[in-house]
Order: structure tokens, then sequence, then C-alpha cells
């Protein structure tokens, strides 16, 4: 697993993709921000300027609430580094939208989507109710969805449906762990580590190292672009349990390697990710740099 060649190569792509004025969607946006941030060369600086420009006017186009979510994590991280008040305008427009998902979305994953996106969205455009209000949704969430033992429904108004969904419980996971940082609640992050136990007893494929998409999967079983986002939530639960502070106050699970298995999913898919589309090269790419990130 070469990861610094590898991060910069698919940085390339994307430069050389924005270059040639293809589309270029907010994950792949989001990548060449974060690639940015930790190198701040003039190449990368001349990319992303008008890439981020065409992603303002982009995001007009979202239908889903997942395309939204992507878009307004994408706006907060760049609001952190630029003054540019057409960002600000964008996360005051999509915010609402996103608080609309709150009720109208009812798959699990995308509503989880949803709420962190607004949770981190909070240290940078704050409306005074946003906090309680996403936590509230994020609670209700996991009321109507969870059981314990048995991990979340996928579908809210099938509460007796199938569950046992990779993106419902690392998505859900994903969002618990925002809340934990803003409210420093340790139920949070437990339940956090609960629904990732859940999905690596009933989603696991240890032969090739990567998650089923669910537990009835039949086609496309083990999905890059998903198992590349577990990644990131695997690292961000081993960052914590390498926390002394939280590991003396909460419910770990003692046998859990999050880093061991994040390195294994990167390992398995490294040899795969040059040769798809450029969304799922910068899923891997910013998992991978997460990854590196935890040296």
């Amino acid at each position: 697993m070469a990861g610094p060649l590898q991060i910069a190569q698919i940085a390339d792509r994307v430069v050389e993709a924005v270059a040639r004025d293809d589309a270029v969607d907010a994950t792949a946006l989001m990548f060449l921000l974060r690639r940015y941030r930790q190198t701040d060369t003039d190449t990368l600086r001349a990319a992303l300027e008008p890439a981020l420009a065409r992603g303002l006017e982009a995001r007009r186009a979202a239908t889903t609430c997942r395309e939204r979510a992507a878009w307004l994590r994408l706006f907060t991280e760049a609001a952190t580094i630029s003054a540019d008040e057409r960002l600000r305008e964008a996360i005051a427009d999509l915010v609402p939208a996103l608080r609309h998902e709150w009720t109208a979305c009812r798959i699990v994953g995308d509503l989880a989507l949803a709420i962190e996106a607004c949770l981190n969205v909070i240290s940078v455009f704050d409306p005074r109710d946003l906090a309680p209000k996403a936590i509230d949704a994020l609670e209700h969430l996991i009321a109507a969805a969870y059981r314990p033992g048995e991990g979340l429904v996928h579908d809210l108004d099938s509460p007796n449906g199938a569950r046992g969904h990779l993106a419902d419980h690392m998505c859900t996971a994903g969002a618990l762990l925002s809340a934990y940082v803003l409210t420093w609640r340790l139920p949070y992050g437990m339940l956090a580590e609960e629904l990732v136990q859940f999905a690596r007893r009933a989603l696991w494929d240890d032969e090739q190292a990567a998650f089923r998409e669910s537990s009835d999967a039949v086609t496309d079983s083990r999905p890059f672009a998903l198992n590349c986002d577990a990644v990131r939530v695997l690292c961000r639960l081993a960052a914590l349990h390498h926390d002394d502070d939280y590991r003396h106050v909460a419910v770990v699970a003692a046998d859990a390697n999050y880093k061991a298995d994040a390195e294994r999913i990167l390992m398995a898919h490294a040899s795969g990710a040059h040769g798809r589309g450029l969304a799922d090269a910068a899923a891997y790419g910013l998992a991978l740099a997460d990854y590196t990130n935890l040296q």
C-alpha cells in the first residue's frame, strides 16, 4: 500500500479532470481540498479555486439528500480556510433543505448523513437552534431505527423490515461520532462503536477483507465506495481508542482493532483504485489519507 504516492496520483487525476472541465463531484472536490490543506501547492490552489466555483453552481442540481449533504460537507470545510461569501451563502441555502430532510427522508443512512452535515456546519454557520435540533433529530433516528443486538432498520417506514445495511450503520456511526465531538456525551461514542461492531459481526467478509453491502446482498455485495467510507469511520474509532481520557471513562470493545481492519480494506482495494472512476478513486484517497494520519 504505497500511501503517499497513491494519494498524489489521485490528486493528479482530480487536477486533470478540473483542467478538462469534467464534471467533478463533491467527493472528488473534498479530496482535492484536503490535499491542498496538507500540501498548500500552487498547482492544487489553481485547480481548487475554479473547481469550488463550479461546485457552487453544480450543487443547485442536487436532488437527493445524500448529494446535498456531500455539498454541505465540502462547503463547510472550504469555509474554514476561505472568506468567500459565496460559500456561506451556499451553506445558508443547504442547511434549511437538509433540515427538511430530517422529516422527509426515511432511509436511515441518508438521514444520518443529512444530520451529520448539519452538525459539522456549526463551526462556521450556527443558527441559534441548529445544534440542539440536530441532536434531537439524531436521537429520534436512533429511537426509531435501533434495536440492541439487531442493529438498525433500513427504512423508517418499515420498522419490521430489512436490517443490517452497511451504509445505515456506518453513516449513523459517523453522525454519532460527530455528535460526541460536539457534546462530549459518552453514550454517542459508545453507540457508534456498537453499530460498527454489529456491522463487523454481520457484514464482514474476512476472505475478501471487506464489508458486504447487506446480509442478503447478491450482486455487488462488497461495494467499493462504501468500504472506503467504512475505513474513515474505522479510523475515527481507532483515534478514540488511542485517546487515554476516552478509554478510561468509556466502555470500549477491548478486542477491536479498527486500525488493522482499515488497513486490510485499503490493501484489498489498493490495486483496483486507480482503474475506477474519479469519484471512487477520490473516496479511496480520502480513506487512505485518514488512515495515513493515524500513523
